[in-house]
């Protein structure tokens, strides 16, 4: 599988990509467009995303069937021009095709994406075997852009999709896709590392990529199933052993949606059999006021994707629950940082949250390492140290071979 973060090009259209189609009128020659007085108006957020793009390190490049005078022209006019590596006008085309110049870009510069708004765009990225994202926001709107990998409805979408962190969420998206995709039933997916690690945040952002890619998704957390406050710290004052059995009541979150979920996948067969939707309730648990708040209800399809996000959650008799699992891995040292900033409030003092990080939360989930194993279990595991520049640092077990 080619993978969207693996890219270090990207291959831009420019009319109904970058600027606003409503602007400009159909020119002589086939393909090419003439601006109109004003030179029509860049997209909302494009701009800011050609810059996030080069500010993360990746080289753009614009291949346009406008000619060679009206591209400089649209560039210049737009404060444009600094920012593309270089630019390939209909003049450059060898029969005005742009693929040929594409391809001319691809193998000097492996991996690359192109994005564009028109079939011609994302032809020509998959007859040079490239990912595609399509505009739908442009001239051919979401029937135009039939066919690409990844399809942005609106500009702002755009930019979450190419920016670093959203072509890695997409990608853990679609290699659980592609792992489970003959499978008909809900399936699930693990997402987990030590405190702080970025959990909900990604598991949040996978229910929104999901979305891109036309599949519902459901979080549940495992902080809905804290156990009161008088079986955690039954171990007391072993904290870290105390975190690390006692926290969480396993045994509810395998009564109430790991279970359910599994019997699903032979009890229920097909989408329009009466059994579907497969409806998920349970008791939130909250943790400040130590008591149960209210009910929960989620109710998956056959092609849902069912998140679960928490620590702990591949120990080693929750592990094989998971159709994939993804590991968030941070160092101890960013924990403590993370730690810092978001839980002053609740110890009331940065020595307070330092202490109890060092006393219970890490020495826990060092328990949970050596008893689990949990980042070798995962078949996707994550360098979250940097928020903005994750990486995919290994893919094993399921989605071996996928990348």
């Amino acid at each position: 599988m080619r993978l969207l973060s693996d890219a270090n090009t990207v291959i831009f259209d420019l009319i109904g990509t970058i600027i606003d189609p409503g602007e400009i009128r159909a020119g002589e020659g086939l393909g090419r467009r003439t601006p109109v007085a004003g030179e029509g108006r860049l997209f909302p957020a494009v701009l800011k995303t050609l810059k996030l793009l080069r500010s993360q390190g990746l080289e753009l490049y614009l291949a346009t069937h406008q000619d060679r005078a009206n591209t400089e022209r649209l560039l210049t006019h737009h404060g444009l021009a600094d920012l593309f590596t270089g630019v390939m006008s209909a003049d450059d085309f060898p029969g005005e095709d742009k693929g040929a110049a594409i391809a001319t870009v691809a193998q000097s510069r492996p991996p690359t994406i192109v994005v564009g708004d028109r079939g011609l765009d994302i032809e020509a990225a998959s007859r040079n075997g490239l990912l595609s994202v399509g505009c739908a926001y442009g001239i051919g709107g979401s029937s135009g852009v039939v066919g690409a990998d990844i399809v942005a409805p609106t500009p702002d979408q755009l930019f979450t999709i190419l920016s670093a962190r959203g072509r890695l969420v997409l990608d853990i998206a679609r290699v659980h896709l592609a792992a489970t995709t003959s499978e008909c039933r809900p399936s699930l997916l693990g997402v987990s590392g030590i405190d702080t690690s970025g959990k909900s945040r990604l598991a949040a952002e996978l229910r929104d990529a999901f979305a891109v890619l036309n599949r519902p998704a459901v979080v549940v957390s495992v902080d809905d199933f804290h156990n009161p406050k008088e079986t955690r710290y039954a171990a007391y004052p072993d904290r870290p052993l105390s975190y690390y059995r006692h926290t969480f009541d396993w045994q509810r979150l395998r009564r109430d949606i790991l279970n359910p979920v599994r019997a699903s996948r032979t009890a229920r067969t097909a989408p329009s059999t009466p059994q579907w939707p497969l409806e998920l309730t349970w008791q939130r648990f909250d943790i400040k006021k130590d008591d149960f708040v209210d009910k929960a209800v989620s109710r998956l399809d056959t092609n849902s994707v069912l998140i679960v996000e928490g620590v702990f959650l591949f120990r080693k008799e929750l592990a094989p629950y998971f159709d994939l699992k993804v590991w968030l891995d941070i160092s101890e040292e960013e924990c403590l940082r993370r730690a810092v900033a978001r839980d002053i409030s609740l110890f009331g003092s940065e020595r307070e949250v330092v202490r109890g990080y060092r006393e219970k939360y890490l020495p826990g989930q060092r328990i949970h390492a050596e008893l689990d194993d949990p980042q070798a279990r995962a078949d996707v595991v994550v360098d979250n140290d940097t928020w903005n520049r994750p990486r995919i640092a290994t893919m094993g077990g399921r989605a071996a071979g996928l990348n």
